[in-house]
């Protein structure tokens, strides 16, 4: 039994040296702090389940600079033996003070910033990493200000800040846990400045090949044109996609590049006063009319298979052209709305419809055609309540506009686009609605106050009655007002007392307006007087005369005017 005993404690032992030899860490370099590298070696031991780093002095030398390693071959057995005093001697012989390593890593630690293409998560866990190796720790406060400091972008830094003091978050961990949620909802982080936005949707566009030669078979008046072509824009790609439609080089349309808008043709050195004339009249033609898209549309009536072809390609135009797009305000969400009429059904982004917590009906989703002539699905249908109706629209990833409004909810609501006022005119339920196109400020849309068009036409029909300065009228005429008592008798209300400098502006104020003809002195009004009764010990009144502070024994009456009570 006994032998058993130490057979296994023998075969324990064994494993643990067979574990400390077994722990694997970079190799330190003379440039590296010595007290980081024990930290990570204590930190790896841990991990792979070394519980005595009194096993671990031996093999550190290992890991050391052959000058360090002969060093150590140098030591006592009961220091190598020992793993504190191994690690105390190797950092006062070769290592630098705390307070020298706490002050480089603390600047290493503020001149972190998180990188604009960078998540949170990762960001999070480097700096946590960074400040852990910090002989002395940050309070919870020092390190929530320095980290958020830190992070790249300032609208988040702020939001922070104010959930800071308003949810009164008191750890890092919760402030992290509060930024990676802000990340998840708005998608903070952007796209790298290098990348390019795809205007086609999620899909990359498939170019078969690109031609570096014009081909057999055209004329010498094409190839002319094309080497012209080619003097006006060297880097010409010639792209074409897979179904062998040109690519556009300026604005990647499915057009050639001679047709684009965009594309100015050379000047010739030929006919040059009719050239001229020639590109007058097509910038006044691109003015005027307004950029046309290819939408091929199915017809419901006709079709036997439920499918919607549509082309979206029109979705997003160049920034130059002024599309009749408005900011309406759902909600606290203010969303840009694009009014197409090219469209069939009215669709909104997949993140506009999450931010406005939609339910989205799956059972609803219908089959359209992209740009690239690939079918694809929407994700289904969602119900919004615009302007006091409800408007089913279909959710579409990557949607240009964050809501369109297409030809269905248009033809409902009488929709006319006036391009002269700049408006959307709209009949909802009886009651004209313009709504102003390109505005910054956005219009709510949560509901329709009916009466607020027949109020601005009797403002608008009898703009006389407004004064447009009260204090000073002039070509207005004021409009006067009367409070019929009945036979209620008039109120006297005594002065009040007001502080010396309201007083003042009161005055001031009352001195203006009668300079103005607005008001004038009286000396007694007909709403009260100075007259007051006073009771007298045997019931009876007495009038008594504030001003003077005497008592009124004979009153004469005109017969013209009765005295106020």
């Amino acid at each position: 039994m006994t032998q058993q005993q130490a057979t296994s404690s023998d075969f324990a032992q064994y494993l643990a040296i067979q574990h400390a030899k077994s722990v694997e860490v970079p190799k330190y370099q003379l440039q590296d702090s010595l007290r980081i590298w024990f930290t990570t070696y204590e930190q790896q031991a841990n991990i792979q389940g070394v519980h005595d780093l009194n096993l671990c002095g031996k093999y550190v030398g290992s890991f050391m600079p052959p000058t360090i390693s002969a060093w150590i071959r140098t030591l006592p057995p009961t220091v190598v033996g020992n793993w504190l005093h191994l690690k105390e001697a190797m950092l006062n012989f070769f290592g630098k003070s705390k307070e020298e390593e706490d002050r480089q890593l603390l600047s290493t630690l503020r001149a972190m910033k998180q990188q604009p293409n960078e998540s949170i998560s990762l960001y999070a866990a480097k700096w946590i990493y960074q400040h852990s190796l910090l002989n002395v720790h940050y309070s919870q406060e020092m390190q929530i200000d320095l980290f958020v400091e830190s992070l790249a972008r300032q609208d988040l830094q702020l939001t922070l800040f104010s959930l800071v003091e308003m949810a009164h978050l008191e750890t890092l961990n919760q402030v992290i846990q509060k930024a990676l949620k802000l990340e998840e909802k708005t998608k903070l982080r952007s796209l790298a400045p290098q990348a390019v936005k795809d205007r086609t949707g999620d899909d990359p566009m498939d170019i078969d090949y690109v031609s570096t030669s014009s081909k057999k078979g055209r004329s010498q008046q094409s190839r002319h044109h094309q080497q012209r072509s080619n003097s006006n824009n060297t880097n010409q790609r010639r792209a074409y996609d897979k179904h062998g439609n040109p690519i556009c080089d300026l604005c990647d349309e499915k057009h050639r590049t001679i047709n684009c808008s965009r594309y100015r043709r050379p000047k010739s050195r030929r006919h040059t006063n009719h050239h001229r004339q020639a590109q007058v009249n097509m910038a006044e033609t691109d003015t005027n009319d307004a950029p046309r898209a290819d939408i091929v549309v199915d017809s419901f009536q006709t079709s036997s298979v439920n499918e919607l072809s549509l082309d979206i390609s029109h979705l997003e135009q160049h920034q130059h052209h002024r599309l009749p797009s408005s900011a309406l305000k759902y909600g606290s969400m203010t969303i840009s709305v694009l009014w197409d009429s090219g469209s069939a059904i009215t669709a909104i982004n997949d993140v506009t419809a999450t931010h406005l917590n939609l339910p989205i009906n799956k059972d609803e989703s219908i089959p359209y055609r992209d740009v690239n002539s690939n079918i694809k699905s929407t994700i289904g249908t969602a119900q919004l309540n615009i302007f006091g109706t409800t408007v089913t629209a279909h959710v579409i990833k990557g949607l240009a506009k964050s809501l369109i409004i297409g030809w269905n909810t248009m033809a409902s609501w009488k929709v006319s686009l006036d391009a002269v006022n700049n408006q959307a005119v709209a009949n909802i339920g009886g009651s004209v609605l313009r709504i102003p196109l390109d505005s910054t400020s956005p219009l709510t849309v949560g509901h329709i106050d009916h009466h607020d068009h027949d109020i601005k036409t009797i403002i608008n029909q009898y703009q006389d009655v407004i004064a447009s300065n009260p204090k000073k009228p002039s070509v207005t005429s004021l409009v006067h007002f009367s409070i019929d008592t009945g036979d209620h008798p008039p109120v006297y209300t005594p002065p009040r007392q007001f502080h010396p400098k309201l007083q003042e502006e009161m005055d001031l104020q009352l001195r203006q307006m009668e300079s103005n003809g607005i008001i004038s002195r009286i000396k007694f009004t007909q709403w009260g007087s100075q007259l007051t009764p006073v009771p007298k010990p045997d019931g009876s009144t007495r009038l008594f005369d504030k001003a003077t502070g005497k008592s009124i024994t004979n009153i004469h009456v005109s017969s013209i005017k009765p005295a106020t009570q």
